[in-house]
C-alpha cells in the first residue's frame, strides 16, 4: 500500500544558490505545515484500488507525488 510520507534521502547535498531556492523553500515548509494535503492525494492515488498482494515496489509516496508535481509545474 502507499505510504502518506516516506523519508527520502537526498543523492547528494543539496545546492545552495539557486535562483528558485528561496521559493522552494516556502513551498516545503507550506506542505510540511499543512498535513492534510497529503491526506487528500493519498486519498486520489488510492481512490478505486485493491491492495495487490506480494508486490516489492511501494510507488511514490503522498509527499514525494506532491512535491514532484511542484518541481513538474516550475
Amino acid at each position: 500500500m502507499r505510504k502518506k510520507r516516506q523519508k527520502q534521502m537526498p543523492l547528494i547535498e543539496p545546492a545552495s544558490g539557486h535562483p528558485q531556492e528561496m521559493e522552494l523553500e516556502i513551498i516545503s515548509q507550506l506542505i510540511d505545515n499543512t498535513p492534510t494535503i497529503c491526506d487528500y492525494v493519498l486519498q486520489d492515488l488510492n481512490e478505486e484500488k485493491v491492495e495487490k498482494q506480494n508486490t516489492v515496489a511501494e510507488g511514490m509516496s503522498a509527499d514525494q507525488v506532491i512535491r514532484a508535481a511542484v518541481v513538474m509545474r516550475l
